[in-house]
């Protein structure tokens, strides 16, 4: 399904995606009063917190494009003021700072987002901080008026897309920050990780937690540009307290997407996040990329990473070693009482051959097979299922898999031990249906259920499919479940 929503003079607008951004703007996703509850507890905890060790706090929600640029929507979609973002504004004045105002006011002046992406630009992020300034008193501005500007071409995320792709034209700053970057430690997306230095006379050491906004299309030249020192962690909703201890800053600012807020705050510390990330990389041969030698690292991160990669790696050996030692166990069993005749393994009182399946994942590779109705895949991730090879025992039958895709569509069906989709091609699985072949269909059900990223947050499991019945959802799933039952 299309991501993608064309607007009024070629402006792009995002669609169809697991955070519900068109549900959310037409309010169709009110918050509850238990979340709101849960929001005033927390804000009032933060803010506790803050007023402890003495550094500002401030929750800084950058608008949806639709709503800063509304008027480019097709024809019949309103606006509703019935959103996450003007609740938290309106009940939580002296945290909360929406900046879709000032947005608004330059719109028509200064490109602030692109015609062809999600994101604000540079002259967008610059307007939100002169404000921010204001608020938190930093005595530092950029003058959006003053600088000259200069026109590029950019096709952005909501650009690629589309076929062919999309350009825009934009405005930037024609400028040359005075932001030193002191540390990134080379995470493409997610967990990511910048010290930043600036000229700044303020003497303003500021803690960052948020995601693209700042870290894509370098708009950490102009943020950075605020403070003297700014800390930058990739983490949409964490409040990670040893961070904050560590670092000791006067200024701590959550900045997110307002698609993202859904009333979580679920507080994962940025180290157990860096982790998971870095598991999910393709074993640990990329590892040594990231770079973790800042001083930040040094000693608290690097210590953590030493201990759970090893804690994990064990943890791994032993998970191997268990599956290898329990099929080696069934199938002896099965040679010493069966290798007479296979084919009377169907008809005694075993009660299901072993199936086998792994599964391949956008950007995260092969992950190791399972058995038996383990979950393969990822499910706290965004990442697709691209392919999947599934087998049993050429003794007991063959399993047939179809699937399709979203660019090729249906795919031609395979065999067991004969992999399906596609690898490197972003072109993730939609549906998938599975069955046996003579030799087993009239002993045994094959059972599957697949994980759909479609609900935003942890997702949801489809109802159980079998015996070539097509599991689909109209966006990736990131895992998937296979069982045989004996009939």
């Amino acid at each position: 399904m299309l991501k993608v929503l064309k607007g009024k003079d070629d402006y792009l607008f995002l669609d169809n995606d697991t955070n519900r951004v068109m549900s959310q703007i037409t309010g169709k996703i009110p918050l509850n009063d238990k979340i709101k509850a849960s929001i005033k507890t927390t804000f009032e905890r933060r803010m506790l917190y803050a007023d402890y060790l003495g550094f500002q706090y401030l929750y800084l929600i950058t608008p949806n494009a639709h709503c800063v640029h509304a008027e480019h929507l097709p024809d019949g979609i309103e606006i509703s003021d019935d959103r996450s973002a003007i609740y938290l504004q309106k009940n939580f004045p002296d945290v909360v700072y929406y900046s879709l105002e000032v947005l608004r006011q330059y719109k028509d002046k200064y490109t602030v987002y692109y015609k062809t992406d999600t994101h604000w630009t540079g002259i967008g992020a610059a307007l939100t901080f002169n404000e921010v300034s204001d608020r938190l008193g930093l005595n530092t501005k950029i003058d959006v008026d003053g600088i000259p500007k200069v026109e590029k071409e950019f096709v952005g995320d909501l650009g690629i897309k589309l076929t062919p792709n999309k350009k825009c034209t934009y405005q930037a700053l024609d400028w040359e920050s005075d932001v030193e970057l002191l540390a990134d430690n080379r995470m493409a997306t997610g967990s990511k990780y910048l010290h930043l230095r600036s000229n700044n006379r303020n003497g303003k050491r500021c803690v960052i937690f948020g995601g693209s906004s700042v870290a894509l299309y370098e708009n950490w030249k102009i943020i950075g540009h605020y403070f003297a020192e700014t800390f930058f962690f990739w983490v949409n909703h964490s409040f990670d307290r040893q961070i904050i201890n560590e670092l000791q800053p006067d200024v701590v600012v959550h900045l997110i997407n307002e698609r993202f807020f859904n009333g979580n705050f679920d507080s994962i510390p940025y180290a157990t996040t860096l982790m998971e990330r870095i598991l999910s990389m393709k074993s640990y041969e990329k590892l040594e990329e990231i770079d973790l030698s800042d001083d930040f690292f040094s000693e608290s991160l690097r210590k953590f990473l030493a201990a759970h990669k090893k804690h994990l790696l064990n943890e791994k050996a032993e998970r191997l070693a268990r599956d290898e030692k329990r099929i080696a166990t069934v199938v002896d069993a099965v040679k010493k009482k069966y290798a007479a005749d296979m084919k009377s393994v169907l008809e005694q009182n075993l009660e299901r051959p072993i199936i086998s399946y792994r599964t391949h994942l956008s950007v995260y590779g092969w992950l190791e097979k399972n058995f038996e109705g383990q979950i393969s895949g990822l499910l706290h991730s965004r990442r697709a299922i691209e392919a999947i090879e599934i087998s049993i025992p050429s003794e007991l039958g063959v399993v047939k898999c179809t699937a399709r895709t979203r660019k090729k569509g249906l795919l031609e069906t395979v065999e067991a031990n004969k992999i399906i989709g596609s690898i490197g091609k972003g072109d993730p699985i939609l549906g998938i249906k599975l069955e046996l072949d003579e030799r087993s269909n009239d002993k045994f059900d094959v059972l599957y259920r697949i994980h759909s990223l479609s609900t935003g947050g942890g997702g949801r499991w489809s109802a159980w499919f079998f015996n070539g019945q097509e599991a689909t959802v109209d966006d990736p799933f990131n895992a998937i479940q296979i069982r045989l039952r004996k009939k």
